[in-house]
């Protein structure tokens, strides 16, 4: 019985290890929660989790670095998104170059990403770049939406966009952006804390 017993608890301290090292990894949470779907409860759990590390130690250098390795489509969107909703703004030049190395039609899906993203870093510089390429001609009219939104974010302003029919669609604003907006101008020369963090990352999770 006492041999049981002392199995059983160095079982639960190896499982307590694990569980504390895999919590306390962005790396390890970035794959699980990339695993589990998005959205899904188990996926923003593991978001939260990131988050939670995020508010307290700076994890930006391991996702930018990430970044550049990753050849995953679903863990690049994960950087990205983090990256924003953390409003770390020297990945801005990792959002840029990201866009303009999967200009190929089959690496749509990244640049989407990257657009859907960048408006949550808080630059306003990057209004300029969008402004030039919403309803681009050639431009995968999918992506005008998500350069409006990301406008939006940065500069409060409702610009109409090319949608999938070729007709022009005025924006509009819902609960969660105006919400997400609000936290972008609160934070532009501070960092976020974890709720606003939350904000920014429900714009992923409807």
């Amino acid at each position: 019985m006492r041999k049981i017993i002392i199995i059983f608890a160095i079982i639960l301290i190896l499982v307590l290890i694990i569980k504390a090292a895999i919590f306390n990894s962005v790396d390890s949470l970035c794959v699980l929660a990339s695993l589990s779907g998005r959205p899904s409860t188990l996926s923003n759990l593991f978001m939260d989790r990131i988050y939670e590390i995020a508010e307290n130690k700076d994890i930006s250098d391991i996702l930018i670095s990430r970044l550049k390795k990753s050849n995953k489509q679903a863990l690049h969107g994960l950087y990205l998104r983090i990256l924003g909703v953390i409003g770390e703004k020297k990945a801005l030049n990792d959002f840029m170059f990201t866009y303009f190395k999967y200009q190929d039609e089959k690496e749509s899906l990244i640049i989407s990403d990257v657009l859907n993203c960048i408006g949550l870093l808080g630059e306003e510089k990057v209004a300029i770049f969008l402004e030039k390429i919403i309803n681009k001609k050639g431009q995968w009219v999918l992506l005008n939406y998500l350069i409006a939104r990301s406008l939006y974010l940065l500069t409060g302003k409702k610009n109409s966009f090319i949608n999938p029919k070729g007709e022009m669609q005025e924006f509009y604003t819902t609960n969660d952006l105006i919400k997400a907006r609000e936290v972008i101008l609160a934070t532009r020369d501070r960092k976020r804390c974890f709720q606003e963090m939350i904000v920014l990352d429900n714009l992923f999770r409807r």
